[in-house]
């Protein structure tokens, strides 16, 4: 008899261990992120602060005499966008879609005292920086990110019907032409393009109705062609893209230089370190043209696995967006996956001659700050949205499992 209830007491005990543990396993699971879209992240701004040091140090000493001149200000920038990205993780993405409204109305107001003469920083022709102390931030990069979040939210919303162009369609139009009116007066048209491209997925993964699409698409790409062909500057890069070696000394300089940049490298490339392009003869190779810097010291094998790791970020993203446990959860992570990858295809295009110049820095690698802490804030809130997901998944497999049990 002692001995029966011995061996229950022993049972109960290790039923009660067994509970216990698997209240401590789910509690942690709660935790868990997508590690795949994390080490992805985390490697690309690793490899992002190596080139910008290898690509910009010889800028670096001519202009600053300080060859870490653009490395020291690229890895602050990427230990306050690290600080967000552990915040926004941790930071329940469901409340950006309360935020919302604030979050747009601030970017318009960054948007707007950019403008001001004595607020604003003007470089390279071009007035679109605060300057706060000796940081700078780019407000129209705030905005790529503002919108997202209150596009979602406003898609997201189950009263709006898809089918209403005047109440579905219309509102992202009024948003896109008011922003996009005031980063063009900065002037920037690549990111007032970036803008109205992210909307328009938006509408896209919302299921706005094709012929809506077609139309918002139509004229927005009638909009672009105006501006390109009535502004000289503009229509000189899109002619030097079609042929940049009718005028190889100007406007067909920099993607000549790109593109000997590439051939240089070959299949393993010249060496880290040991680009020739970077010694004041390829512009802006920390920056828009990093690729090239990056094909010619590490080679086509090089550059494809700096593809392949924005072809795992769109991968963990899409999965992300369509396992979210919510509407606004799947529209958030898949315009912030745009917002990555459609700046990293038209920046390689760029770099490849297959696009214009666009001025778009490649993300998470190219100098800075602005962009790069902005792509870590997005990969914070899609590693916290893939989180839910998890927890949703392993929640739902539970329930199969109970019944059974």
């Amino acid at each position: 008899m002692d001995a029966a209830v011995e061996t229950l007491n022993i049972r109960a005990s290790i039923h009660k261990l067994g509970a216990f543990l698997q209240r401590k396993i789910e509690g942690r699971s709660t935790q868990a992120f997508d590690i795949l879209l994390f080490g992805t992240v985390v490697t690309l701004t690793a490899v992002g602060l190596i080139m910008v040091y290898s690509s910009g140090f010889v800028t670096a000493l001519k202009d600053f005499n300080n060859s870490l001149f653009f490395f020291q200000k690229q890895f602050i920038s990427c230990m306050v966008g690290i600080v967000f990205l552990l915040f926004f993780m941790n930071f329940d993405y469901r409340n950006l879609k309360i935020l919302a409204v604030p979050i747009l109305v601030l970017s318009y107001v960054l948007l707007f005292i950019v403008l001001i003469p004595g607020l604003g920083r003007s470089n390279y022709g071009a007035q679109r920086w605060l300057v706060v102390g000796s940081l700078s931030f780019q407000p129209s990069e705030y905005a790529k990110l503002a919108v997202i979040i209150f596009m979602a939210s406003f898609l997201s919303n189950k009263s709006r019907d898809p089918r209403s162009f005047r109440k579905f369609v219309m509102p992202g139009l009024v948003i896109t032409a008011t922003m996009a009116a005031l980063i063009m007066a900065q002037p920037d048209l690549s990111t007032a393009v970036s803008v109205s491209v992210l909307v328009f997925v938006l509408l896209f993964l919302a299921r706005a109705q094709i012929r809506h699409l077609l139309i918002t698409g139509g004229v927005g790409m009638v909009s672009v062609f105006i501006l390109i062909i009535t502004e000289g500057y503009r229509l000189r890069r899109f002619l030097a893209f079609l042929d940049p070696w009718k005028d190889m000394r100007k406007d067909g300089y920099h993607i000549i230089q790109s593109l000997l940049a590439i051939s240089g490298g070959g299949l393993s490339g010249v060496g880290l370190g040991k680009s020739i392009q970077k010694f004041l003869y390829l512009p802006k190779q920390y920056n828009d043209f990093i690729f090239a810097i990056i094909t010619e010291e590490l080679g086509i094998l090089g550059a494809l696995c700096i593809i392949a790791l924005f072809v795992l970020f769109l991968w963990r993203g899409l999965k992300t967006a369509m396992d979210a446990p919510d509407r606004f959860g799947g529209l958030l992570a898949g315009g912030l996956v745009a917002m990555v990858v459609i700046q990293a295809i038209l920046n390689i295009g760029v770099v490849l001659s297959f696009f214009p110049t666009t001025g778009l820095p490649l993300p998470f690698i190219s100098f800075g700050g602005s962009s790069l802490v902005i792509n870590l804030c997005a990969a914070g809130i899609l590693l916290n949205i893939s989180r839910r997901r998890i927890t949703k998944q392993r929640k739902l497999k539970k329930r199969r499992i109970s019944p059974a049990a």
